[in-house]
């Protein structure tokens, strides 16, 4: 029996059994006799009736199962089998977890969304700047999680004695990046660029 589904009536429901929404065709609501309550799309596609899982209330509200209920019923009107665009394709092998960024692109990325802090024009080129002269060429193309302090002793050593302050400068922006990847969870670990308890 159809019935025009509303949100208190399905809160309220505890009778097992399967709802059909009036106001969607093919949606219905099926109640267990443990009281879990199952999203479903019923159609008929090859002379053969068929169920789709629509997922479970109230994770998919009422509002959210009539919208999955009409998106495959317009796919079922179009003449194709009902595809649900929230589900994963399980045929279709898994992608590989995608790598860590690189350097050189986490450090550009991380310095644009700093920029806006920085009043000085002067200091907003400086960061960029340093980091492209003298760590790009070196551990530029390294992935963020694989650099160690001894990837960033060749950054520094070559300019510590020669331009100290920018050296000095260097190390603080590369410490501050690393700090940042490790917040992201793109690396773990201590911080290759920190001064105290290491690099001194």
């Amino acid at each position: 029996m159809s019935t025009n589904l509303t949100d208190a009536f399905i809160k309220n429901l505890s009778a097992p059994g399967r709802y059909t929404d009036a106001a969607t065709l093919g949606l219905n609501l099926q109640v267990k006799a443990q009281g879990g309550k199952y999203w479903t799309f019923r159609y008929v596609l090859a002379g053969k009736r068929r169920d789709t899982s629509l997922g479970a209330y109230p994770t998919i509200s009422l509002r959210e199962a009539r919208a999955r209920a009409t998106s495959l019923r317009s796919q079922l009107n179009q003449g194709v089998s009902p595809k649900p665009s929230w589900r994963p394709d399980t045929g279709r092998a898994e992608k590989p977890a995608p790598s860590k960024p690189l350097f050189r692109n986490y450090a550009s990325e991380c310095i644009a969304a700093k920029r806006p802090e920085w009043r000085n024009e002067k200091h907003a080129a400086q960061w960029p700047s340093t980091i492209k002269r003298f760590a790009n060429p070196l551990i530029g193309d390294m992935p963020i999680d694989e650099i160690d302090m001894n990837d960033v002793l060749r950054v520094l050593s070559p300019i510590w004695h020669t331009r100290t302050v920018t050296a000095e400068r260097l190390r603080g922006r590369l410490e501050w990046i690393f700090a940042s990847a490790t917040t992201r969870q793109l690396r773990s670990g201590p911080n290759p660029a920190a001064w105290r308890g290491l690099l001194e």
